[in-house]
């Protein structure tokens, strides 16, 4: 009898969803800010800085390729304080780790099938190691500072799209983090 009703259950579940729905629910897009060590943490010693992690899993039985990624959206990993407020009242923005994403999109970025696409980006990426950062970020922000004891915030909001067999599917991730340096 159990097995009856899993079966009801899952066909009408079916006949609700389009393909492009079922397609979007196999790929799961997180975004955290990691230490060093590459812990998910909201709370940072005096002197360290956070690296932004942007992951994209594919969890379908096929490759899926990122076709549209809209990181050169302005506030994309823009980091501001919560504290300090400018003549506006608005937030101090810091800027971002990064000037430019989408370098090297040639066709999309390939995520095969179980694998994981990830973007890491250090708040001051190393010069002697941008070989180790993602291709689809470029002109990293060597400028930026060492962000103070204080609370900041960054956030992203985008909808990324991606080509699965003959389907282009789109999946957005919005998130805020809160983080502070101590």
């Amino acid at each position: 009898m159990r097995n009856y009703i899993l079966i009801c259950l899952t066909s009408l579940l079916s006949l609700n969803c389009s393909p492009e729905e079922v397609q979007q629910n196999y790929l799961d897009l997180t975004f955290n800010l990691i230490n060093q060590e590459g812990i998910i943490t909201s709370e940072f010693e005096n002197g360290a800085q956070p690296i932004f992690n942007l992951q994209i899993v594919n969890n379908s039985k096929e490759d899926v390729f990122l076709v549209s990624d809209n990181l050169n959206d302005e506030n994309v990993f823009e980091v501001f304080s919560t504290t300090q407020l400018n003549e506006n009242s608005d937030p101090v923005s810091f800027g971002k780790p990064f000037k430019n994403a989408g370098c090297y999109y040639i066709g999309g970025y390939h995520i095969k099938s179980g694998d994981i696409f990830s973007i890491k980006l250090p708040w001051i990426p190393e010069e002697n190691e941008t070989s180790n950062y993602p291709s689809i970020l470029c002109n990293y922000n060597f400028s930026n500072d060492s962000l103070r004891q204080g609370v900041y915030s960054t956030s992203l909001d985008v909808q990324f799209g991606f080509q699965i067999g003959k389907n282009t599917v789109s999946k957005a991730i919005q998130k805020e983090i809160t983080f502070s340096i101590n």
